[in-house]
């Protein structure tokens, strides 16, 4: 080029002044390696060539470890603390496993010193959280959707609840199923608007097929509902303050159907539900609302 069009050649100046880290280490360092190392610039380049290949191994490894130890579910990522414990090198392989999430080596090494830690410790990157949460480490994302309470008249079509949708209609056909996922509610006994809402500290309820009461944060910890979802498990409250169903997992007692039934509500809405050693599924996990209106 500088030939084709006639240029003269012109050295930056600034090449030759040592006041750079770079022109220090080319101009002073190197020619003292040189003096030590005549083959210097081939060792170099064997060395990129050799760190390049360890770079490749280490990547292969950790895709595999990855596929062995990341359980991936519906609510999140899940990391048996036991499996972080065995890893060696321990630092650097939950750097490389946790690198997708944006995790540097500050958080990694505050995780490593709390793995004995209480559950509910949380830990944070850009974009996600790290929750040790019992025997695991589960990462979700950070923008954590917020809930808000949503209110249920009788002519209520659909509602939404976080990334939730429940749909509502009536019918005349009065069933009755044993299933989580859906509840069969004695309507005669609700006091509208109802409350979808989520959990609150002092929550209790009455679990189907018991008689005294239970506090929904025992529920949660007999359930092993991790405690990230807590907080968005959508609950159905009627409108004297009374738990009616916790949505997806137990109704309570109190409003279970009779023989006198005549007349359902039902509802259908898609939950992004979690269920234990379930692995991440496309579908999300339908729960139903059964509201049934006693005649007369």
């Amino acid at each position: 080029m500088v030939r084709v069009n006639n240029l003269d050649f012109v050295e930056d100046s600034s090449n030759a002044s040592t006041k750079y880290v770079r022109n220090k280490i080319r101009l002073q360092v190197v020619p003292h390696l040189q003096e030590i190392n005549p083959n210097l610039e081939k060792t170099f380049s064997e060395n990129i060539a050799r760190f390049a290949e360890l770079e490749t191994l280490l990547n292969i490894q950790v895709q595999k470890l990855a596929v062995e130890i990341l359980n991936k579910r519906n609510d999140g990522i899940y990391i048996s603390l036991d499996e972080i414990s065995k890893l060696n090198p321990q630092k650097l392989l939950l750097y490389e496993l946790l690198k997708p999430f944006n995790f540097d080596e500050n958080v990694i090494q505050e995780i490593l010193d709390s793995l004995k830690a209480l559950s509910g410790t949380h830990f944070f990157s850009t974009t996600h959280q790290a929750i040790i949460d019992r025997n695991d480490l589960v990462i979700v994302e950070k923008n954590t959707t917020v809930t808000a309470n949503q209110f249920i008249h009788p002519t209520t079509e659909s509602i939404a609840f976080a990334n939730d949708e429940v749909l509502l209609t009536f019918t005349e056909e009065v069933k009755f199923e044993v299933n989580l996922n859906k509840a069969f509610v004695n309507a005669d006994k609700l006091i509208f608007p109802l409350v979808l809402r989520n959990w609150q500290n002092g929550d209790k309820f009455i679990p189907l097929g018991m008689r005294n009461l239970k506090k929904v944060s025992d529920y949660f910890i007999d359930e092993k509902v991790p405690l990230h979802l807590k907080s968005v498990t959508p609950i159905l409250v009627n409108g004297n303050g009374e738990i009616v169903w916790i949505a997806g997992m137990r109704q309570d007692n109190r409003y279970k159907l009779t023989s006198a039934t005549k007349k359902l509500l039902y509802s259908n809405s898609k939950l992004n539900k979690w269920k234990a050693n379930t692995p991440t599924s496309k579908n999300n996990t339908s729960a139903v609302i059964m509201c049934a209106f006693l005649s007369g």
